[in-house]
């Protein structure tokens, strides 16, 4: 196996980063009596995993030639301007889904923990509990009970742009390219929706459109889709991939990886089921060895059962059938085609030799992404299949790894070989999905600010399909027996 400089920084980061906010879950909204046994699992977890980290054998010196920081910080320059431009903390356009997003944020602010709603038209009759995937908005949350509601979103967008710039740098790890130049093609990379509207539609989409919905059934988010619309999902599925990527690559042991999948579970349960095909193969090829410890066998159960009482506390029962029973493959089978093709398959091509180079990377990783992304589709789960968006985002973070190390590795024959010349072409016209997500913040108007606090509205009063997603019942368990007593909450805004 090949070996390179240790990670060990980023690895910390990556750790601390995805922990923190169970910190403040654990502490804020459950009983002390189960809270902080619970923080302290965590904690010694964290501690216990630090030491498999493997040690760094020559320290460098410091560089002082101003040339060694061109890439890092133009790297840091593409970073900023992406999550400048994405919504998060009111710097930029804010597609529709970011209603949500500062409902929750303001209503983990503004009450008490765990929060607590009045009988609403949404939920009438009985009051409840808000229920969702809160592990991005936690920190900034504690931000502004401190610094109020403007204070909050800048924490916010320091938090994503601490986030993403830690995706980025295991993007360039696992490519083994710590030029700037990776840093573009992750902010670029998507499938081939520019040609998928035409090939249904028989029309381009126009620059500034959000154009990942063509196929009807599903859609495989270009990376910055995903950030500018699933941020609190999305920049957790990219870590928690780079990470076991990273520790698959370097580690003799499986130990942590089942601890690095009940991380996700506050944060994105869908990406979850998403990563946890790789996590049993991972299991599998170092033969289950290292599982039997502390992390994996005692702190990942306590997260995955506090979070599944807490989810399971919900009364929305998620909308789930076959892909097929909503759009039959009669009618709909050149939008199956076309999708598999455009959104993956097309990369596929070109992969299939390219991949064999790589002996870096366990051919099971390979084969895992194809399977996740070739089944994911069939089923549907949410009412935006929510399943096949999110739970596909490890797989396509991977993709990315394989085609953007070969277009790294081919600059060099770009001119002689046609391959990478092709390559070139179709990411190009893949990003052209990015670069319309981009350029809607540059089309649209924003003032730089957070929206009014007056505007958020709380979430009983989002959308009438939106709200009972995010409210959970006061007689489950979780509120009844691990959540702390709090004052109720969750009134409209003045104005």
């Amino acid at each position: 196996m090949k070996i390179v400089k240790s990670a060990f920084g980023l690895e910390c980061a990556t750790l601390s980063y995805l922990s923190l906010p169970y910190l403040f879950f654990f502490m804020g909204t459950l009983q002390f009596w189960f809270g902080i046994p619970a923080t302290l699992i965590v904690l010694f977890a964290i501690w216990k995993d630090l030491p498999h980290i493997p040690a760094i054998n020559n320290t460098p010196k410091l560089q002082t030639d101003w040339r060694h920081w061109v890439n890092p910080g133009m790297t840091f320059l593409i970073v900023l301007v992406w999550v400048g431009l994405s919504g998060s903390g009111g710097y930029g356009f804010q597609n529709g889904d970011y209603l949500k997003h500062n409902a929750v944020l303001h209503d983990l602010i503004v009450n008490s923990w765990p929060v607590r709603y009045a009988p609403s038209p949404t939920h009438p009759g009985h009051s409840s509990i808000l229920v969702y995937y809160v592990a991005y908005y936690l920190p900034a949350a504690v931000a502004g009970k401190i610094w109020g509601w403007v204070g909050a979103n800048r924490f916010l967008f320091l938090w994503t742009l601490l986030g993403v710039w830690l995706a980025v740098r295991w993007f360039q790890e696992l490519t083994d390219r710590r030029s700037f130049w990776m840093a573009l093609i992750f902010v670029l990379a998507g499938g081939l929706d520019f040609l998928g509207n035409y090939a249904l539609t028989s029309r381009f989409f126009q620059i500034g459109e959000h154009a990942e919905w063509w196929a009807a059934f599903a859609q495989y988010s270009s990376n910055s889709a995903a950030l500018y619309w699933v941020p609190h999902q999305t920049i957790a599925a990219w870590l928690l991939t780079g990470l076991l990527l990273y520790r698959w690559r370097h580690r003799p042991l499986a130990t942590g990886s089942i601890f690095l999948l009940a991380l996700g579970c506050l944060w994105a349960p869908f990406v979850c089921i998403g990563l946890a095909p790789f996590v049993l193969a991972l299991a599998i090829r170092k033969k289950w060895r290292g599982l039997n410890s502390f992390q994996d066998l005692i702190a990942a159960p306590v997260i995955v059962l506090v979070v599944f009482f807490y989810i399971h506390a919900t009364d929305y029962s998620i909308p789930h059938m076959w892909a097929w029973q909503m759009f039959p493959w009669a009618s709909h089978w050149r939008n199956y085609c076309w999708f598999y093709v455009l959104e993956f398959m097309v990369y596929v091509i070109f992969l299939t030799r390219e991949r064999l180079t790589r002996d870096d990377l366990d051919p099971w990783i390979w084969r895992v992404t194809l399977a996740v992304l070739i089944v994911l589709p069939l089923y549907r789960a949410g009412l935006m299949s929510d399943l096949t968006m999110r739970a596909s985002l490890p797989s396509l973070f991977i993709l990315w790894i394989f085609v953007g190390g070969m277009l790294a590795r081919g600059w060099s024959s770009f001119r002689t070989d046609l391959r990478y010349k092709l390559l070139f072409i179709t990411f190009s016209i893949g990003s052209l999905t990015g670069f319309s997500e981009i350029a809607r913040a540059l089309i649209y108007p924003y003032g730089g600010e957070p929206p009014s606090e007056r505007s958020v509205v709380t979430v009983p009063h989002l959308r009438d399909w939106e709200a009972p997603q995010y409210q959970g019942s006061e007689d489950s368990f979780f509120a009844r027996t691990l959540a702390k007593p709090s004052s109720l909450g969750g009134q409209p805004n003045a104005g």
